[in-house]
């Protein structure tokens, strides 16, 4: 379909007269061409015009108009340029700093004699005896690696790495020629990143009595090994993630582009649970952030939006079938159509849309197909 024929379509549907179509039109048009045409998801020779007015022409007649502006006023789209820009900024906003503050400590500095900090050798030590995870394919660690300056033995892209890798990182570590002569060649600071997150249940939750999620499994990896009762620790010849950590105090942040306040509370209960729980408190000190976040202020504005919530719990416009998978029934599912775990979000990035996000947004099954469709990373 092209944009002329999408456009008499959504002129059918929404019934809009010249004067409202001449006020909307360059609105939608000039997001599509900035933003949303660059969805990575639409089918191939799809645009935005093409898919929004068959996504409007979805909904009954009465309904058109409760869509259409919580659609206008509510949704963020998240171009790949922004999160671009969001992971630069997760490294000079959030890692930088604390590598910053890290050294000046240890150097006796004070954290605002910047340039002194910057150019000292305990700085450099600082950085390099640093390690970033990627938490998910969307972690973007390649741009985060290219912005930070850190090498390949500093970065792995996700957070289940083979042994061979973790060889390899552990082996730089100890001929690396900034740390001859410090007694310190393991690292000391490590860095668990990813690009957005809602709920955060799939980083830290406690499911059926056992604590589960990717942030939970990276922790318990950085316990070190028990002793056999030979007091040789397992297999001295596999090499695992503890053994490139030291054994006390591992500064650990889990850094995201994006998240909403619940998600940020939940992660921090959560893994302070799981620490406490298997008396992991002397080892790990474990913090929590994120570069833009979403406040739940914000997220009610969304639920409360006129008429919404009595458009959205129609089923027709649903195929529960298909939307309600044993993973979406982990979170909270009574009112799903607010998304999964009921987080109400009307936000779309760039190469995916998250389920977190209302499935009218992005459902694509025969019975109705949203205006994002998305690809299930489960």
């Amino acid at each position: 379909m092209n944009d002329n024929l999408a456009v008499s379509l959504l002129a059918k549907v929404t019934k809009w007269d010249d004067k409202r179509l001449s006020k909307e039109l360059p609105k939608l048009s000039f997001m599509a061409r900035t933003k949303y045409d660059s969805y990575s998801q639409f089918d191939p020779g799809f645009r935005f015009m093409s898919s929004f007015a068959q996504w409007m022409s979805q909904f009954d007649k009465e309904d058109v108009e409760t869509i259409y502006s919580a659609f206008n006023k509510h949704l963020t789209f998240i171009s790949s340029e922004q999160i671009k820009y969001l992971v630069d900024l997760m490294y000079s906003s959030k890692i930088k700093p604390f590598i910053r503050d890290l050294a000046a400590s240890r150097a006796g500095l004070s954290r605002y004699q910047l340039n002194k900090i910057e150019t000292s050798q305990e700085y450099k030590i600082q950085k390099r005896l640093s390690l970033v995870v990627g938490l998910s394919d969307g972690s973007h660690t390649d741009i985060l690696r290219r912005t930070a300056g850190f090498s390949n033995e500093q970065v792995l892209p996700m957070y289940y790495p083979n042994q061979e890798k973790l060889q390899d990182m552990y082996d730089e570590l100890q001929k690396d020629s900034l740390l001859k002569g410090t007694s310190r060649n393991l690292f000391e600071s490590l860095f668990l990143v990813d690009d957005f997150t809602a709920s955060g249940t799939s980083f830290a939750r406690k499911e059926e009595g056992k604590f589960k999620g990717k942030i939970i499994k990276v922790l318990k990896g950085l316990k070190p090994k028990e002793a056999s009762t030979d007091g040789k620790s397992g297999d001295e010849s596999s090499i695992e993630l503890s053994d490139l950590f030291v054994k006390d105090k591992i500064k650990v942040n889990a850094l995201f582009c994006v998240a909403t306040e619940e998600a940020v509370e939940n992660i921090n209960r959560e893994v302070g649970n799981y620490l406490s729980d298997n008396g992991m408190n002397d080892l790990i000190q474990f913090n929590v952030d994120c570069v833009q976040l979403i406040k739940s202020e914000e997220i009610e504005l969304i639920k409360n939006h006129s008429g919404l919530k009595n458009v959205l719990k129609k089923d027709k416009y649903y195929d529960w079938t298909a939307i309600l998978t044993d993973s979406y029934r982990k979170g909270k599912h009574d009112e799903p159509y607010w998304g999964f775990n009921e987080c109400g979000l009307l936000l779309v990035l760039s190469h995916n849309t998250p389920n977190n996000t209302m499935p009218v947004i992005w459902e694509d099954t025969s019975k109705f197909r949203g205006l994002f469709p998305r690809i299930s990373r489960h």
